[in-house]
């Protein structure tokens, strides 16, 4: 008896490890594109962004076609106020500076007449006194003083008019300057909701955050969540998600085998690429963690993959010894 045990232990452990080392771990993911342009709503003064229009999923698109168009809500509102202003303000700019020429020309005028005038009476004022009587050369001299004093003034009344224009212009130029801002950021607000593509391809839905189905038109969400995606089809790969207690069992290398949900008939192989060394949340799976694992197909086959495609995966366990 003791003999026997010593030859069914050995093979109780073999058989052991064998099957440990036939462990496979079940994860559900989806297709993924490695390389893609992605689209998600853009960032606004506004906290939240309706989908006004959506381009059907699986279109062909062409370098900047537009791809989803969002509620402008009070953007064109506000980019009609400050173009409107910025028009007031202009045309108030050109009413001042043809004001102030016709001024200038008014006050140039009366500077000429005063030096004019000046000149002739300190001409007058120059006669000797011995020439004049005392009376007539005194009544010369407070004649000349006083056209002094207006022509002087005259000058400093352009001066002021000058720096009192420069000064209003100036003012002005800074209100524009801030209304052609506040018009050209509500400009490209606009256009930050319309988002157009920039490589050619297909287009592919993102799954809604919350909802757990693709974004449709009319969804409200919130600035930078995904929208859709250009993928580029040669570079589609597997993205799954893996548990606590299923992380441990996995490796970079160990194979894969998966299968299309739509095409279930078909065999696909492949092997881990990367683990996730930290966990995260998915919003719509509770609040465990989860570790992205992502799997190279053998191959991929751009005529019928596309991203977002639900695939069931049976990865090779990593056990330790004896796997």
């Amino acid at each position: 008896m003791h003999d026997s045990w010593r030859i069914v232990l050995p093979l109780l452990l073999v058989c052991g490890l064998a099957h440990a080392a036939d462990e496979v771990v079940v994860l559900s993911g989806s297709l993924s594109a490695a390389d893609a342009e992605r689209f998600s709503v853009p960032v606004t003064s506004n906290w939240q962004a309706t989908v006004k229009w959506l381009i059907p999923e699986g279109e062909r698109v062409e370098i900047g076609d537009s791809i989803a168009v969002f509620d402008p809500g009070n953007a064109e509102n506000s980019l009609q106020e400050a173009d409107d202003e910025l028009f007031n303000k202009e045309h108030e700019r050109g009413n001042q500076k043809a004001a102030a020429r016709l001024t200038r020309m008014d006050l140039e005028l009366a500077l000429k007449r005063t030096e004019v005038e000046y000149r002739k009476a300190r001409i007058d004022a120059d006669v000797p006194q011995d020439v004049l009587k005392g009376a007539d050369f005194r009544k010369r001299q407070l004649d000349m003083e006083t056209k002094r004093r207006a022509f002087e003034d005259a000058q400093l009344t352009l001066l002021n008019h000058d720096a009192a224009t420069r000064s209003k212009i100036a003012e002005l130029d800074i209100e524009i300057s801030e209304l052609e801002r506040d018009y050209e950021d509500y400009r490209e607000e606009l256009e930050m909701l319309n988002l157009r593509a920039t490589r050619a391809g297909i287009v592919i839905h993102e799954v809604h955050p919350w909802m757990g189905r693709k974004v449709v038109e009319g969804d409200r969400l919130q600035p930078t969540l995904p929208v859709a995606q250009i993928p580029d089809l040669t570079t589609i790969e597997v993205e799954a998600w893996a548990g606590e207690s299923e992380v441990a069992l996995l490796e970079v290398g160990r194979p894969v085998s998966m299968t299309l949900d739509s095409y279930p008939e078909e065999a696909l192989a492949g092997r881990v690429s990367s683990v996730a060394a930290a966990g995260e949340q998915r919003k719509s799976w509770g609040r465990a963690s989860y570790f992205r694992v992502r799997i190279s197909l053998d191959q991929p086959d751009p005529s019928y993959m596309r991203p977002g495609m639900s695939v069931r995966c049976e990865i090779q366990a990593s056990t330790g010894s004896g796997s």
